[in-house]
């Protein structure tokens, strides 16, 4: 499926399962690495841009 998306499809796939000929070592570390510390570190991340945004905009009324 990542591979079908237009233009960037090819280095799409690669970057996230590398070689998928063969399914080797790296390919679970890097998986391992994005679901340890990337996720985690984006969900922290647009948390505090929402609380950051709350913050400043102040809490929104409802209708």
């Amino acid at each position: 499926m990542t591979r079908a998306s237009p233009l960037i499809g090819d280095q799409l796939a690669t970057l996230l399962f590398g070689d998928i000929s063969t399914l080797t070592g790296v390919y679970i570390l890097r998986w391992y690495w994005i679901h340890v510390f990337i996720l985690p570190l984006l969900g922290t991340g647009l948390m505090v841009l929402h609380m950051g945004l709350v913050w400043l905009q102040g809490v929104a009324e409802p209708h």
